[in-house]
């Protein structure tokens, strides 16, 4: 289990989130079970860098001012012209409670059918899973070594 470190600014309610992406700031928002609503905001860059590494099977760690609370990305929702983005879900977590989220998939090695001309076509690259949060992972290696014939 891993766990990557993220500084947020609590967002006033007076700021907008149009104000905040021409700042280079992603306007966001912290919930969960047992946890009251936090809205937050984030530098661009810093997050971007941080989600690239994290994805969505990571447990971040959030500080905002004081508090550190424990959190899964749970959307990102991205500008659908210039796909950049412009607002983040961060799901806060216990670390006694089960989690459900997506954990990708890493294929692996060489196939001998691969080999032999055959196309290696996946229909899943990541799989939900529900499990505590100390046992999450980052992906699930594959191993495609095992595919010896076509088809």
């Amino acid at each position: 289990m891993d766990f990557v470190a993220l500084s947020l600014q609590p967002r006033p309610k007076t700021d907008r989130a149009s104000g905040l992406r021409r700042q280079k700031m992603i306007p966001g928002i912290v919930y969960g079970h047992g946890f009251e609503n936090v809205a937050v905001k984030v530098d661009y860059q810093t997050f971007r860098r941080v989600f690239e590494q994290a994805t969505y099977s990571t447990i971040i760690t959030l500080k905002v001012e004081e508090r550190e609370i424990p959190v899964l990305v749970q959307e990102v929702q991205y500008h659908p012209v210039t796909d950049e983005m412009i607002h983040i879900d961060f799901h806060a977590i216990r670390m006694d409670e089960k989690v459900k989220t997506h954990i990708a998939l890493q294929f692996f090695g060489e196939s001998e059918a691969v080999r032999q001309g055959a196309v290696l076509t996946t229909s899943k690259t990541e799989l939900e899973i529900t499990c505590l949060p100390k046992d999450l992972v980052h992906n699930i290696p594959v191993d495609i070594s095992v595919l010896k014939a076509l088809g």
